[in-house]
This record gives C-alpha cells, structure tokens and sequence, in this order.
C-alpha cells in the first residue's frame, strides 16, 4: 500500500502543480495586459491635457491686450488733444482703433477657450468607453453617419462662438448714449469683459480635466503595481524559472 501511495501522491501533487502553472501564468498575463491598457488610457488622456493647456495658453496674452486696450482708449481723449488732431477721420481712426484690437482679442479668445474646453473634455471622457460594460456602452454608441452629423455641428457651434464674441460689444458701445469716446471706453471695456470670462471659462474646465486626468494615472498606477505583486506572488508556481521571494501583500484599494 505504501508504495502505491507514495507514487499516487507524487503524480496527484504534479497534475496540481500543472494546472495551478497554467492558471497562474495566465492571471499574470492578464493583470499585466490590463495594466497596459490603464497605463496607455492614462497616457492619451495626459496627451489631450497637454493640448488644452496649449490652446488656452494664448488667453492670457489676449486678456492683457484687451486690457491694454481699454487703458489706451480712455487716453485717447487725451492723445489727441496733445497732439492736437483736427482732422475728423485721424480723430475716428483712434478711437476706433483701441476698440477694434479690444474685440479681436475677444473673439480669437472664444475660439480659444472652446478649443480648450473640448480638448479637456477628450481627456476627461477618453477611457470611459473602454472600460465600461457592454450595457453602458451601447448607450453613448453613435453610427457613422451619428459622428458625422456631431462633427458638422461642432464646426457650426465654432462659428457662433465667433459671432457671440464678435456682436456684443460692437453693439453695446453703439447703443450707448453719450460721445464717440465714450462709446469707445465702453466697446474696448466690453471685449475685455469677455476676454477675462473666456479665460476664466478655459480655467474651470481645464482644472476638471486635470482632475480626471491625475485619477487615470492614480489607477494604473494601482493597477501596474498589483500586476507586478502578482507576478511576483507567482514565483511560488512550482515550474516558474524566476527566483526570489513575493512581497506582502498590499492594503485594498479602492
């Protein structure tokens, strides 16, 4: 009976280690596939970060020229005294001028801040998708002809955001009462009202996708370092060919 035993146990223990090789290897492949993934979705969402900060980053500048150029036109009342300008047209020409740069900025800004704002959104919703269950999926899944329709209706929303920042200050300085200089201060102060809105705008959302952003690179830095606590729990494997002793385990996380 013994040595029946003794040869029924060895084979027992080796179809055991066997399988737990198999199924091991097999759970350290996945958790390390899956950590790549997270650690690429990570990766890509920090890329179309790194695109909204460089959108927006021209709204700083454009908020100072819009303020530069609401202090000049309150100056040039006296500009043009000291200079003594008679003719009508040089007169219009300066006032009109500090205005017009006032609402340039303004416009190129809000084409700047929604660049911003739709490049974090990439990085806020990127991985969503791919790690949402089929169920969650199928409700945000679009048709080509769907993506194609969204695409043509963002390019069209690009266009009202450059005629939304171009119109309001134009007409609130012409509606105005009171002299030419007057309504000048009152456009170029305008245009930079909005500057700093858009600004501020580019701001908030960019701090959300920062936000998302540093919560992807929290979990695949989670998710890379149960993978590599796996793979090194699996030296216990009774066919593994790496040496060394597995750490302790670590604390759960959420």
């Amino acid at each position: 009976m013994v040595e029946v035993l003794a040869p029924t146990c060895a084979a027992i223990s080796a179809s055991v280690g066997v399988s737990a090789e198999y199924v091991g290897r097999v759970a350290v492949a996945d958790g390390k596939e899956i950590a790549a993934v997270t650690i690429q979705a990570a990766a890509e969402s920090e890329a179309w970060l790194a695109k909204s900060e460089r959108a927006k980053a021209v709204l700083p500048f454009l908020v100072g020229l819009s303020a530069t150029a609401a202090s000049f036109a309150l100056l040039c009342p006296v500009l043009i005294q000291s200079l003594e300008i008679k003719s009508l047209q040089s007169v219009t020409e300066i006032y009109f001028f500090c205005p017009l740069v006032a609402v340039i900025a303004a416009a190129v800004g809000g084409l700047a801040s929604q660049e911003s704002r739709l490049l974090a959104s990439n990085a806020i919703n990127l991985g969503n998708r791919r790690f949402a269950k089929a169920g969650q999926v199928g409700k945000t899944w679009l048709s080509t002809t769907e993506q194609i329709v969204k695409g043509s209706e963002r390019l069209n929303e690009k266009w009202k955001t450059f005629f939304l920042t171009t119109i309001p200050a134009p007409v609130l300085g012409a509606i105005v009462p009171g002299p030419l200089e007057f309504k000048a201060v009152v456009t170029a102060a305008t245009a930079a009202a909005l500057c700093a809105y858009y600004l501020a705008n580019a701001e908030y959302y960019l701090s959300q996708a920062t936000d998302a952003v540093a919560l992807k690179s929290r979990a695949a830095a989670v998710a890379d370092t149960y993978a590599n606590q796996v793979r090194k729990t699996s030296l216990f494997l009774t066919y593994g060919t790496e040496t060394g002793l597995p750490e302790k385990p670590m604390q759960d996380h959420q």
